[in-house]
Parts: C-alpha cells; sequence; structure tokens
C-alpha cells in the first residue's frame, strides 16, 4: 500500500475508489460511470476499465463518448513502457447530447481484450499481470486527484490487486438470493486478505420490492454501511444500452448521488430529487401469475354477487333475511380471499390445472388415442 492509503475522512475524498460485486450483471458498470460523472464536479476524475472479462466499461463509453478504445490498459499491462500511464488516458469528449456530464471525465480502457484474454490463459504471465495492474492504479493515483476503477464481477486476481491499490472499496448487490451469496464471498475474500477496512458501503441495485430484509442482513455480513437501494429504472437500463449516462434528473442518478453523500456526506450534497424508502418499494413488487389469475377470478366472483344483490334490490324481487346474511357473508370472505395472497395463489393454482387439463390441445391428443 502507498502512502495514499492514510486516507478514511469522509471529510475528503479518496483518491481512489473500486467497484466491485460478487457476480456480474449487477449494474456495477453503469454506478461507476454515474459516480465519475457526480464527482467531476469536485475533482478531475480518470475513470479506469479494469473488467478483464467483459471489458464492459470501454465498449459502454465507447459507443458516444471516446474515440479510441483499443488503447489503453492492456498497452501497460502486456508491453510494459517507459511511458506514465497518462499516455493512454483520453479525455471523454462527449459526443452525445450530454457532453456535460462529462466534462472533467478521461477514461482509461482496457485496450486490446483480446491480448489481455490471451494473456490471463497464461498461468505464468497471470501473477504479473495482477501485479502490473496494482501499479498502474498507484500510479493513476499519483497523477490524478481522483480514480475510479471499474473492477470484474466476482473474485479474480486482478479485482483484488485492484481493491489493495485503492483507499475505498463499494460493494454492488443486487437483492436476489445468488447475488447476495456471492457478495458474501466477496467480502469474506477481502477479510481473509485484509481489505474489509477499506470498505465503504453497499449499494442495492435493480431493486423491485421491498428490500428492508437484504438492508439487515447486508449491515451484518458485509459488516459495512448501507448507503442505497436503487429501484430498477427501465430508463437507465436503456440508456445502458445505447452507450448513454442517464439523465441528472433519473431515479437512477438521484440514488447513485444519495450513496455517495453517504459515503462522504461533508463533501457530497444529498440529492434534490425523492430518494425512495423501503415502503416505497411496496408498489414494485412482482405478482406472480398464479396470484394474480386468482385476484380475478376472486374479484370477479365479488362484484357478481354484489351486482346480483343490488339487482334484486332495484327490481323489487327482494331477498329474504336468511339469503341476505348468506350474501352478505359471501362478500366478506371473498373480500378477505382476493386481499390474502396465499388463497389468492391457491385459486390461481386451481385455475391453471383446470386449464391445463381442459385445453384444446390435450383434449385432441387424448381424442388421437
Amino acid at each position: 500500500m502507498t502512502e495514499l492509503g492514510r486516507y478514511r475522512s469522509s471529510a475528503e475524498l479518496p483518491r481512489g475508489m473500486a467497484f466491485v460485486s460478487g457476480k456480474g450483471g449487477s449494474g456495477k458498470t453503469l454506478i461507476a460511470a454515474e459516480v465519475a460523472s457526480i464527482l467531476s464536479r469536485y475533482h478531475e476524475v480518470c475513470l479506469v476499465d479494469a473488467d478483464v472479462g467483459t471489458a464492459g466499461l470501454s465498449y459502454y463509453l465507447g459507443l458516444k463518448y471516446v474515440r479510441n478504445i483499443r488503447k489503453g490498459l492492456s498497452d501497460l499491462l502486456l508491453r510494459p513502457s517507459p511511458e506514465p500511464p497518462a499516455a493512454y488516458v483520453q479525455p471523454i469528449i462527449g459526443r452525445s447530447a450530454r457532453s456535460d456530464f462529462f466534462e472533467s471525465v478521461s477514461l482509461l480502457p482496457l485496450g486490446d481484450h483480446r491480448r489481455i484474454t490471451r494473456a490471463l490463459r497464461d498461468n505464468h504471465e497471470r501473477p504479473n499481470f495482477a501485479f502490473r495492474i496494482s501499479s498502474v492504479v498507484e500510479q493513476l493515483m499519483v497523477e490524478n486527484p481522483l480514480v475510479v476503477v471499474d473492477c470484474r464481477g466476482g473474485i479474480d486476481d486482478e479485482s483484488i490487486a485492484v481493491c489493495q491499490a485503492v483507499d475505498d472499496i463499494f460493494l454492488i448487490v443486487e437483492s436476489d438470493t445468488t447475488s447476495f451469496q456471492a457478495s458474501r464471498h466477496l467480502v469474506d475474500t477481502l477479510s481473509d486478505l485484509d481489505l474489509v477496512h477499506k470498505l465503504r458501503g453497499f449499494i442495492i441495485n435493480k431493486v423491485y420490492s421491498n428490500p428492508e430484509a437484504v438492508i439487515r442482513a447486508g449491515a451484518g455480513d458485509f459488516g459495512s454501511q448501507f448507503l442505497v437501494a436503487i429501484p430498477f429504472d427501465f430508463a437507465a437500463t436503456r440508456s445502458f444500452l445505447i452507450g448513454d449516462l442517464p439523465g441528472q434528473g433519473s431515479a437512477f442518478a438521484v440514488h447513485v448521488q444519495e450513496a455517495l453523500s453517504k459515503a462522504y456526506p461533508e463533501v457530497v450534497p444529498r440529492p434534490t430529487g425523492q430518494v425512495w424508502s423501503e415502503k416505497d418499494y411496496d408498489g414494485l413488487d412482482t405478482v406472480a401469475p398464479e396470484s394474480s389469475r386468482g385476484g380475478i377470478l376472486l374479484s370477479v366472483l365479488l362484484v357478481t354477487l354484489a351486482t346480483v344483490m343490488l339487482l334484486s334490490e332495484v327490481f323489487g324481487t327482494g331477498l329474504g333475511l336468511l339469503q341476505l346474511r348468506l350474501g352478505l357473508t359471501a362478500m366478506v370472505l371473498l373480500g378477505v380471499a382476493a386481499g390474502a395472497e396465499p388463497s389468492r395463489r391457491a385459486v390461481g393454482w386451481l385455475i391453471g390445472r383446470y386449464l391445463k387439463a381442459f385445453s384444446p390441445r390435450r383434449a385432441d391428443r387424448t381424442a388421437h388415442r
């Protein structure tokens, strides 16, 4: 660790931060790019693609923001050169309509991805590879006020090397069980290597239901502070696919800034947009098909019964006292069943079994027998 490792205060930004995840596909790359955009309001930022597996950051920003992603980290790792890393760092020129997002951000792309892939197959070369990545990141931290590194999803020597070089580590987690368990394994590995003290906090990404249970479990299992839960944002996903950065007022950008304001409260202000609480996610809960079918049927039965009772009164046929009591009791029971998840699923399952058993295709097969 270099002398830069003395940083630990929330009153200042670190010289280097790494974004890691227990597995790929967590949205780590988009978060790292957004972090660089936000922090560029305070310092010049060097954004580094150290994902030797997918080079996701290079391909993402190469669509609109950077002219040449063929030169970069690969040149420094595979062809050791007396030139400093700065020779391969490119300004993010912002050829899109949102060029103001990257006014003070430069990028060190991964470079020749195929050459790196071939080098990683060489077991003799791999240890030197990780050491060189660590050296490059440390040198960048000397040459730049702030370095943001997008690491590979999962555990690998290169990501560990980056974590050894930087000051702060941010863990990106999804709310599913697989991602959570993989993230816990990553934290255990950092702990075994005496790096867990660098973990600044964890971010839960792509949240589509109440994350309260994940937050509680993560605070204990990860041993670090919870920063924010980012709601699943279709607009942000679309922006990523077309190589753009989500709008500054988007839910995604607002929640990333909230995470930074918690990590560095004396430097980064809280966002002006709405930050969701755990309860706000209840409206996003995904509904099982069985629950949806059962709820519809129970609701239809309830409305039908209420309509029949109302029409009998309107047209003067009337209902006896016993019929009225039975009708009201049935309405109450249907209402309770429609509002309870287990009963909706049970009814929906029965409907599904019925449809499967008596579908035309099944009937045709039975007839041919």
